[in-house]
C-alpha cells in the first residue's frame, strides 16, 4: 500500500515533469483557449505566446524534479506507518504541490514583463 501511496503523492511533480517537457520542447504555436500557460500577457501575441510556454517548461522541469525528490524522501521517512497516517500525509504533500504551482505563475508573469512590454513587444 505504500507503493500506491508514493505513486498518489507523486502524481504532481510527475504531471509537472511532462507538461513541463511538452512546453519546452513542443509548445503549440497557436493562442488558443483551451490548452497551455494561458493569462493575459502570455496571450498577447505568437512570441509571447512561445516564450511562456518555454520558460514555464523549465520552470516546471526543474520544479518537478524538486518536488519528486522531496515526496519520496518524506515518503521514505514514513515507510512504516498506518495507511490511516499516510492519507493525511499524501493530502497534505498534494496540498503544498497545489500550492508550488500556483506560486510558479507570478514567476512566469516576472519574467514575460521582463521581457516583453504591456503590448507584447519585446523589450
Amino acid at each position: 500500500m505504500w507503493f500506491l501511496m508514493l505513486f498518489v503523492a507523486s502524481i504532481i511533480p510527475l504531471t509537472m515533469l511532462g507538461f513541463g517537457l511538452l512546453f519546452k520542447y513542443k509548445p503549440r504555436g497557436n493562442i488558443n483557449s483551451s490548452f497551455g500557460y494561458r493569462t493575459v500577457m502570455s496571450a498577447k501575441n505568437t512570441d509571447t505566446w512561445l516564450f511562456a510556454h518555454h520558460y514555464c517548461g523549465k520552470l516546471w522541469i526543474r520544479t518537478g524534479l524538486v518536488l519528486l525528490v522531496i515526496v519520496t524522501a518524506i515518503m521514505l521517512l514514513f515507510l512504516q506507518q498506518p495507511l490511516e497516517t499516510l492519507g493525511k500525509l499524501v493530502a497534505y504533500l498534494s496540498l503544498g504541490q497545489c500550492l508550488v504551482i500556483v506560486l510558479t505563475i507570478p514567476i512566469v508573469e516576472k519574467a514575460l514583463k521582463k521581457n516583453f512590454d504591456q503590448d507584447g513587444k519585446r523589450r
